[in-house]
């Protein structure tokens, strides 16, 4: 998961034709720092379910239901926090 993480982050500025600034990186980082939070939360969970004695299938059917309203939680506040430096037409803090 940690290693996926940069790759998308690279593809995605490729296919937008957008620079890597000084200002956009602090906005990479947070967004894969919240990736891969959530991800290492999911997986825990799902380690404590298997502990539990659930099947895999199951195990993984709950934390994924348990934890789908926090993830989209954390992921939106996460992306309408950095909007306003995603949408700024200038390079610096300025802007």
């Amino acid at each position: 998961m940690i290693f996926n993480e940069p790759v998308r982050e690279v593809i995605a500025f490729k296919l937008t034709n957008t620079p890597l600034r000084v200002s956009s990186a602090p906005g990479l980082l947070a967004l894969m720092g919240v990736s891969v939070e959530t991800a290492v939360i999911l997986v825990s969970w799902l380690d404590e379910l298997r502990l539990e004695g659930k099947e895999i299938r199951t195990a993984t059917r709950e934390a994924s239901l348990m934890h789908l309203r926090p993830i989209v939680m954390t992921t939106l506040v996460a992306c309408l926090g950095l909007l306003h430096a995603a949408l700024s037409p200038g390079l610096g803090p300025d802007t």
